[in-house]
C-alpha cells in the first residue's frame, strides 16, 4: 500500500461520528464490521406547498398559508382561553394604570402637605415677627407713662391739645381714659366749669374738650354777634346732657369772659345776664355808649 494513498484517505473520512453501531462499536474499542450498510440520507417531508406542478409564487405561498390557517379547527375550549387570556391581559394594564394613578396622587398628595406645611410655618413667622415688633413698640412706654402737660387757661389751647393728642396715642390710652386724664391736667380757670358737670359729661372726652375750648374762647376780630353765635354752638355740643338752665348760665359767662373791651366786658358782667341773648344785648348797650363817649372825647384812651 503507498502511504500518500493512505494519508489520504484518513485525511478524507475525518473523524468517526457516533450515529451507528459501527460507530458505537469504534469508540468502544471492538472491530468495526463491514457489513453494516450506511444510514440512507434522509428525504424531506413531501409539502402541499411544493407539489409538481404548482406555481410557488409569493403570492400564492401567502393566499396558501392563509387558507391552512384558516381551516385549523378552533373549539370552544379554545376560544374561552384565548379570551380569558385577552382578558387577564386588559386587567393587567388596567391595574397597572390604576397603580400608575394612585402613585400619581399620592405624589401630589405629598407636594401639596410640604407647600402647606412651608405656608405654615412662614405665616407662623410673620405672626412672631409682627408680635415681638409689638411688644417692642409696648416695652418702650410700658411701666414708664408719659405724662400731658396741664392746662390753666394761659397758655394757648391748641398748643395744649396737640400735646395731649400725643401722649395719648404714644401711651395707648381709650377714648374714656384720655377724658379721666384730661380732668386731672385742668388747674385753675380751665377747671371751673368742671363742678357744674354732671358725672355722665365728666367721661366724654368729646365733651369735655368742648367745655375747655368753650371757657378760653376769645373774641379776637369777631363781631359780639359773630362772638354770641359761637359760643352758643360750643355750649350746645359741651353741656347737651346738662340741664338748660346750667347750659344758658354757662354759655353767658363765657360770652363775658371772651369781650376783648374792658369796659364792656364789666357793664355786662354787672348786669349778670343768665343767657347768651340777654349778655349780647347788654354787650352792645355797652359798646354803644363806649363809641359815644369816645366820640365826645377823642382824646380818651380806649380800653
Amino acid at each position: 500500500m503507498n502511504p500518500m494513498e493512505d494519508d489520504t484517505s484518513s485525511l478524507a473520512l475525518g473523524p468517526a461520528v457516533l450515529t451507528t453501531e459501527g460507530s458505537l462499536a469504534e469508540a468502544a474499542g471492538a472491530p468495526i464490521s463491514s457489513n453494516i450498510p450506511p444510514p440512507a440520507p434522509r428525504q424531506p417531508l413531501p409539502s402541499e406547498f411544493d407539489c409538481p406542478g404548482r406555481t410557488n409564487s409569493p403570492s400564492t405561498v401567502k393566499h396558501r398559508a392563509q387558507s391552512t390557517y384558516a381551516r385549523l379547527p378552533t373549539s370552544p375550549g379554545f376560544t374561552r382561553l384565548a379570551l380569558a387570556t385577552r382578558l387577564l391581559s386588559l386587567e393587567t394594564a388596567l391595574a397597572q394604570r390604576t397603580s400608575t394613578a394612585d402613585d400619581v396622587v399620592a405624589d401630589l398628595a405629598a407636594r401639596v402637605s410640604v407647600i402647606e406645611a412651608q405656608s405654615s410655618r412662614q405665616q407662623r413667622v410673620s405672626t412672631s415677627v409682627e408680635q415681638n415688633n409689638i411688644g417692642r413698640a409696648q416695652s418702650r412706654f410700658s411701666g414708664a407713662h408719659l405724662l400731658p402737660p396741664t392746662f390753666d387757661g394761659t397758655t394757648s389751647w391748641a398748643a395744649f391739645l396737640a400735646q395731649f393728642e400725643s401722649v395719648a396715642t404714644l401711651n395707648g390710652w381709650t377714648v374714656q381714659d384720655k377724658a379721666q386724664v384730661l380732668v386731672v391736667q385742668l388747674r385753675d380757670a380751665a377747671a371751673e366749669y368742671l363742678d357744674y358737670l354732671p358725672q355722665g359729661i365728666r367721661s366724654n372726652y368729646e365733651a369735655l374738650l368742648y367745655l375747655t375750648q368753650l371757657k378760653h374762647v376769645r373774641q379776637g376780630r369777631r363781631g359780639l354777634h359773630e362772638l354770641a353765635a359761637y359760643i352758643d354752638s360750643l355750649s350746645r355740643k359741651a353741656l347737651s346732657g346738662c340741664p338748660t338752665a346750667t347750659m344758658d348760665l354757662i354759655a353767658a359767662n363765657a360770652f363775658v369772659d371772651a369781650i376783648n373791651n374792658r369796659n364792656v366786658q364789666r357793664f355786662v358782667r354787672l348786669a349778670r345776664p343768665t343767657d347768651v341773648p340777654s349778655a349780647l344785648a347788654v354787650a352792645l348797650e355797652a359798646e354803644i355808649q363806649e363809641r359815644s363817649q369816645a366820640a365826645e372825647d377823642p382824646y380818651r384812651r380806649p380800653t
